[in-house]
């Protein structure tokens, strides 16, 4: 299964190691469709950095055959959250 993680910005490390839990060999080796919490260090916060981050969570979320919410979370979470509603994905708070 690919799977997507939204939450929060501050909550990078706990989306870092859910990924990892579904991905190891116990949990059949799920796929991550867009690591950003392993990259969240190292991204840039001007403008046209954040609109290349967005669609490429956007097309995380769409590639995704189940989106994983870790709460709480910000706008952008909710705006995963809405895609991930609006595509008829399952999504598991």
């Amino acid at each position: 299964m690919k799977f997507y993680v939204s939450t929060a910005l501050r909550n990078a490390a706990q989306a870092g190691r859910l990924a990892e839990a579904l991905e190891s060999r116990e949990s059949r080796g799920h796929e991550l469709t867009n690591g950003w919490m392993r990259r969240a260090a190292e991204e840039g916060a001007d403008i046209a950095g954040m609109a290349g981050i967005a669609a490429a969570e956007m097309d995380g979320v769409m590639e995704a055959d189940a989106v994983m919410v870790v709460l709480p979370g910000e706008r952008g979470t909710h705006a995963e959250l809405g895609m991930a509603l609006a595509a008829g994905k399952p999504v598991v708070l």
